[in-house]
């Protein structure tokens, strides 16, 4: 049985920039369209090919399905790599700034032992930290080199296999 990958989506797969557009209609009043401009981080269709061929990955994200899942079409085509995907109804309601942004990874009903999570924001694991890897977040800037894929990728190959992930990487923090 695979080990189990859990990843946040925005700054940490993707850099989403809200491009927003008004029309002002004959009335007066102003309808915005939003779209956005999607980013992916530099090597994440490599990670996320990698990763599930160890992992079984899941995507846990604070955005709404809608949006999520219009971006994770995108990344996962064939529908092949993401295992499960959970959004902002799934995070648990501790008041973190008078949002619900806490992931607790005990929801999932997998052994913690054998689940990793990797977000940009620590304060998403704090219920485990001992499970989590911080990235940096992915901004999209230029003359910034975004290679954290690549260490983080290697990480989790080696602790792939290892009998507790928290001890494993409470020995590398």
């Amino acid at each position: 049985e695979k080990p189990t990958l859990v990843l946040d989506m925005d700054e940490t797969l993707i850099h989403a920039h809200k491009a927003t557009a008004s029309l002002k209609l004959f009335s007066g009043k102003i309808l915005p369209l939003q779209r956005y401009l999607v980013a992916k981080r530099p090597g994440v269709d490599t990670f996320l090919n990698e990763m599930s061929q160890i992992y079984e990955i899941v995507v846990f994200t604070r955005a709404v399905k809608p949006y999520a899942d219009r971006i994770l079409d995108r990344l996962d085509p064939a529908g092949n790599l993401f295992t499960h995907r959970l959004y902002r109804d799934s995070c648990s309601p501790k008041e973190v700034g008078g949002r619900k942004v806490v992931k607790d990874l005990s929801r999932l009903g997998r052994d913690l032992r054998h689940t990793v999570i990797v977000d940009d924001k620590p304060e998403s694991f704090c219920l485990q930290p001992s499970n989590g890897i911080v990235i940096r977040a992915f901004k999209n800037r230029k003359g910034h080199k975004y290679d954290e894929l690549k260490k983080i990728s290697n990480l989790l190959k080696e602790i792939a296999r290892v009998e507790d992930v928290r001890q494993a990487l409470e020995k590398l923090r």
